[in-house]
């Protein structure tokens, strides 16, 4: 059995071939600036709890220094931006804000007990130790009415609903991990901070939820240590994948995107392609020519008053009928339908109001006069014609 965090099985669910890619192949990722800034933000704001853990307050100016000092340190210039109307310096001082507004709305750090910073999980899902999980806590903290704090920074561009941090599984998980490590933690509150927004996002789990996700989580790491096969899926996280070039629902866009301009029409995908579009292009304006010749065809039949029209080599047998149409269960004349049937005691032949079978019903005159009569009264009648072509017969035939 493997050792799993909370980002092993997410980024199973979200596509298991980037779980291949990613965890069995051990294939590197290409780094891309949003994770990059909010690595710098991390490490930023886990200096700032260190000193505040030692009782020092750090001035804003200081705090700031280190983030540029981690930025210079750490930055590549092959870290990849996705959004190509926004540059480096764009994220930089978008990190920056992140941290003047969570220094000025927190300082002087009081408002909770931290305890740790970067703090390392390790526990079971199951009594058996078959199932283990590791994670890192952003910071951890107690209240003052002795409350565990497990703190989240997000440097996310989206701002979610409090719906789906109710549904977060991320920190409940660690509140596995917390409750192994101390004997007196009796309550647990999750805190996100959506730096962007400068916004808090909190939540909780009762006892109930934290069994239901152990059974979950153990039974998705099951499901993915039985896999022999690891698909990908498609998503609106593909954009930010950094194995696209490797992906097969990307690789060829890949491939014709390094090509000069003037071959990329030449290239046997592409051809492949345009080709298929032509001739379903061409599909498209054949069908509609045929049902505009059918209906000059049924135009025709009203005009000479013939059923079948007789051409070089086949004719077409122009077929006219009435069918009749019920309201279904979306239209409010339903009820009223289905109280005349079952007054006439005759709801069990046709089931549940099946419309198709009742109309069959009335078509074929299988009721007396009287229910038809009434039923009749909210069936729509609708004219249908059809043409067949067939092999022409001669006058002997």
């Amino acid at each position: 059995m493997g050792l799993y965090s909370y980002t092993r099985l997410a980024t199973y669910k979200q596509c298991p071939y980037k779980y291949k890619l990613r965890y069995i192949d051990k294939i590197p990722e290409v780094k891309t600036i949003e994770p990059f800034m909010g690595s710098c933000v991390h490490e930023t704001l886990e200096r700032l709890y260190k000193n505040v853990i030692s009782a020092k307050l750090v001035p804003l100016e200081r705090v700031l220094e280190y983030y540029h000092e981690i930025w210079a340190r750490d930055w590549d210039d092959n870290i990849r931006i996705v959004k190509k109307d926004l540059t480096k310096d764009d994220y930089k001082t978008l990190g920056e804000k992140c941290i003047e507004d969570y220094y000025e709305s927190y300082y002087p750090f009081n408002q909770s007990r931290t305890i740790h910073v970067e703090k390392r999980v390790l526990f079971s899902l199951d009594n058996e130790g078959r199932h283990k999980m590791r994670g890192f806590i952003d910071r951890l903290a107690i209240a003052p009415d002795g409350t565990y704090e497990i703190h989240d920074y997000k440097t996310d561009g989206t701002l979610p609903a409090q719906k789906d941090k109710d549904e977060d599984k991320q920190l409940a998980l660690y509140q596995i991990g917390v409750k192994e490590m101390w004997r007196d933690v009796h309550s647990v509150k999750f805190i996100w901070h959506y730096l962007v927004f400068n916004k808090e996002i909190t939540s909780s789990r009762s006892d109930g939820d934290i069994e239901k996700l152990r059974a979950d989580k153990i039974a998705l790491i099951t499901e993915i240590e039985s896999a022999s096969e690891f698909s990908p899926r498609e998503s609106s996280l593909c954009g930010w994948c950094s194995y696209q070039a490797i992906c097969p629902l990307w690789k060829h866009l890949f491939i014709i995107e390094r090509l000069p301009p003037r071959e990329v029409s030449k290239e046997e995908g592409v051809k492949l392609v345009d080709r298929l579009e032509g001739l379903q292009n061409e599909g498209k304006e054949i069908e509609s020519e045929i049902e505009e010749t059918k209906e000059e065809l049924i135009n025709y039949s009203d005009r000479e008053g013939v059923d079948r029209i007789f051409g070089s080599n086949k004719m077409a047998k122009i077929k006219k009928e009435t069918k009749l149409s019920f309201p279904d269960t979306r239209d409010e004349k339903r009820i009223e339908l289905e109280k005349v049937i079952k007054a006439e005691g005759k709801w069990d032949e046709v089931s549940s109001l099946d419309v198709r079978k009742l109309a069959k019903k009335v078509q074929e005159g299988g009721w007396n006069e009287d229910i038809l009569e009434n039923v009749e009264e909210f069936a729509e009648k609708e004219e249908k014609k059809s043409v067949t072509l067939v092999k022409k017969k001669g006058k002997e035939e």
